[in-house]
Parts: structure tokens; C-alpha cells; sequence
């Protein structure tokens, strides 16, 4: 049985293995692994071929590409974890199908689009995102969060304040969340807000982060 055949194998610790095994062998090994990602099949191999492939970018930026083309892909569990291997490598070349997956159909390829345009600092995603926590309206948590921890990486407290009057009150907790991560004096701004749960998060966050 080879290394590729492995990856399917019922064991997790085999399988990871495997996968090692294959991200040790290099170059030679890009080409296989990008071959079985390709194939629509089984999901959890396909993703030991994403992960083996994030191993192998870190030496080798060429097996990004291989990644980035399966940001498309029909699994949303292949989409999530394309999303989150490039965003822990910073890959430039995912931003704009990171921009297009805050849209996804699926909360965790949205999930991880959102952290993985936090950590490439994508300016142009601000606008992106505030309509991702406008139409999420408070109901995922971990989508909040991901659009939190994006704000607070892509844009400015200046910016951020010119939202503190959005319309969406989801928008608004959302900013001053990410302001509050920021450290920014200027969140106080919102012990006005007009709802009163955000005022109050507001002070908790004026409490806890300058007191």
C-alpha cells in the first residue's frame, strides 16, 4: 500500500503519517497530492492532500496553486479547509476567492475566509465583511468572531468609526468589537449607542481594556 493510499486509511494517526511521509518527500510529491485533491471522491483524503500540500508551501510556494483551486470546490469541508491552509500561509494569491467565499452557502467556508483575509490583512475586504455581519445578524457566533478578528486586522480605527452609526445593530457590536481588540479610546463613543446592549458592551470594554 503507498502513501496516497494511506490517506484513506480508517486510523487518523496512519493517515497523518502519511501525510508527513509525503510532505517529507518535497517537490516530487506536489504533483500526487494535488492529483488526489482534484479527484472528487472520499472528503477526509482530500483533505490530508490540503494539509500535505499547506507542509509543502511553507518550502515550496508552488503547491499553494494547487490549493487555490480547490477554493471552488463542491465540499464545503474541502472549501473550509483550502480557505484556512491559505490563510495560515498568508497566500496573497487567495485573497479574491477568500472576498468570494464570505458568500458561500456554508457557515464554515465562510468562517474561515473571514479569519484567512484577517491574517492577509486584505484591505478590500472591510466593506465584504460588514456585509457578511449585516446578513449573519448576530445568529452564528463563530461567524461573528471570524468577521471581528478580520475588522480588527484590515481596518483602521478611523474607518472603523465612520461605522459606528451603521444602521445594522449587528454591524455596530461587530465594530466595537473589533475596536475593542484594537484598544482604541474611541470606542467609548459607543456608550450612546441606541441599543442598550451594545452600550453596555461598550463599557464593559472601556472597563476592561483601559481600567
Amino acid at each position: 500500500m503507498d502513501l496516497l493510499e494511506l490517506l484513506e486509511h480508517p486510523d487518523q494517526r496512519i493517515r497523518q503519517e502519511a501525510q508527513f511521509a509525503l510532505a517529507e518527500k518535497g517537490a516530487p510529491a506536489i504533483g500526487a497530492l494535488a492529483g488526489l485533491l482534484s479527484r472528487q471522491g472520499a472528503t477526509i483524503p482530500r483533505l490530508h492532500a490540503i494539509w500535505g500540500l499547506g507542509q509543502l508551501a511553507r518550502r515550496n510556494p508552488s503547491a499553494a496553486s494547487a490549493i487555490l483551486l480547490s477554493m471552488d470546490d463542491r465540499d464545503a469541508e474541502v472549501r473550509a479547509q483550502a480557505a484556512r491552509t491559505l490563510g495560515d500561509l498568508r497566500s496573497e494569491s487567495a485573497e479574491e476567492s477568500m472576498i468570494s467565499m464570505l458568500a458561500d452557502k456554508k457557515a464554515r467556508p465562510r468562517f474561515f475566509a473571514a479569519i484567512g483575509l484577517g491574517r492577509l490583512r486584505s484591505t478590500r475586504a472591510t466593506t465584504h465583511i460588514i456585509e457578511l455581519l449585516k446578513s449573519n445578524a448576530d445568529k452564528d457566533v463563530y461567524i461573528r468572531h471570524a468577521c471581528v478578528m478580520a475588522l480588527t486586522n484590515t481596518t483602521e480605527t478611523d474607518s472603523l468609526l465612520q461605522l459606528s452609526d451603521h444602521a445594522s445593530r449587528s454591524v455596530r457590536m461587530g465594530v466595537l468589537l473589533a475596536l475593542r481588540k484594537q484598544r482604541a479610546p474611541a470606542l467609548v463613543r459607543f456608550f450612546k449607542d441606541s441599543d442598550q446592549q451594545i452600550a453596555i458592551e461598550a463599557v464593559r470594554a472601556a472597563y476592561d481594556t483601559f481600567m
